[in-house]
């Protein structure tokens, strides 16, 4: 079987669960109006990576191992391969590289992974002005939110998006994207909202479980509602056969995944942390429980409670919004609540 790269979803989840483990103690697209405060938030395009490949082949050719070195978008990752002892620069993107310059200056000029980075670029204030008040919506306190988001675009890394810290890199070649802008954008309603979730960690007023049992919940509520929010952003940022957006809108699938997530949630407490960080990572990343089961709940509350209540999840913590959805729905339909068990 063909092993995917790496992506942002995974990276981040492991990162999560290993440093918390370590420390162990109907549709209803056009209803967020809740709030009209606005974060603070500003996402920069930088494109120069994926100019200077299709613009000036010839050059980054001529030293590739200088390119890896000095260009802002291939730093970062430069570095994640020599942590796993990996060739640097990439033999196959050495190779992808080669392939684009035996293309004409025609042809570099117009390929469609330029022309798809250039409309990301010139689509940025559109997202401003839409995606940031729609995403400030979901946040508690958004007004108190200051932070950039930095968006490296480039080509032929492997893994369709890599994140570290406010820094986002994106691999536009990657078959994830369909060779689609709005794809990349609508992504980027996630990312947005991600960070700003995370900047409510710090505030939750619930008490929290066991840290590793918490740590699944935390990522239920987080995968989850960020799926919500990009699947509500698609008459804004249209796209097709994204996955977990099609699973969201099987009922008969919502609920093959979610007795699967169960099956992992009623097991948890008695399982070593290794073989549930791995379990965890099949269900519910590889096998989208958590931005399929996640949503469905954050899509329930709202429905049936209103947006402040979700938000009100996200101030109180994951704890609260498991409860809160599990109050609203029949037994049939309820996640696996630790509470109970402590």
């Amino acid at each position: 079987m063909k092993q995917r790269p790496i992506d942002a979803f995974l990276s981040a989840f492991l990162i999560f669960l290993a440093v918390s483990f370590h420390h162990s103690h109907a549709d209803s697209r056009d209803r967020s109006s809740s709030s009209k405060t606005t974060a603070a938030i500003k996402v920069i395009i930088d494109t120069s990576s994926i100019q200077k490949i299709y613009l000036k082949t010839d050059e980054v050719l001529q030293d590739t191992a200088a390119f890896w070195e000095t260009e802002s978008a291939l730093k970062v990752i430069k570095r994640f391969r020599e942590r796993q002892k990996r060739p640097v620069p990439d033999p196959k993107w050495e190779k992808n590289i080669s392939q684009i310059a035996q293309l004409s200056k025609k042809k570099r000029k117009n390929h469609p992974h330029l022309r798809m980075a250039q409309e990301v670029a010139e689509k940025i204030d559109y997202f401003h002005s839409t995606a940031i008040p729609y995403v400030s919506n979901f946040l508690p306190n958004a007004d108190k939110m200051d932070f950039t988001l930095t968006v490296y675009l480039t080509v032929y890394t492997g893994a369709y998006r890599f994140m570290m810290s406010n820094d986002l890199y994106i691999d536009v070649a990657h078959e994830r994207w369909k060779g689609s802008s709005q794809n990349i954008l609508n992504n980027l309603v996630m990312v947005v909202f991600d960070l700003g979730f995370l900047e409510c960690r710090g505030t939750r007023t619930e008490k929290p479980l066991d840290q590793k049992l918490y740590t699944l919940l935390e990522y239920l509520q987080g995968r989850g509602i960020s799926t919500y929010v990009g699947y509500k952003a698609l008459d804004k940022f249209p796209v097709e056969g994204v996955e977990y957006y099609n699973l969201l809108e099987s009922e008969s699938e919502c609920t093959r995944i979610r007795n699967k997530l169960n099956d992992l949630f009623s097991k948890a407490k008695t399982m070593a942390d290794k073989d549930l960080r791995k379990k965890a990572v099949e269900i519910g990343v590889r096998g989208y429980a958590y931005p399929v089961v996640g949503a469905y709940m954050a899509k329930t509350i709202e429905e049936k409670l209103g947006l402040d209540a979700l938000k009100d999840t996200i101030t109180q913590g994951p704890l609260s919004f498991l409860k809160t959805y599990n109050r609203l729905v029949d037994d049939d339909k309820k996640i696996h609540d630790f509470g109970d068990e402590e």
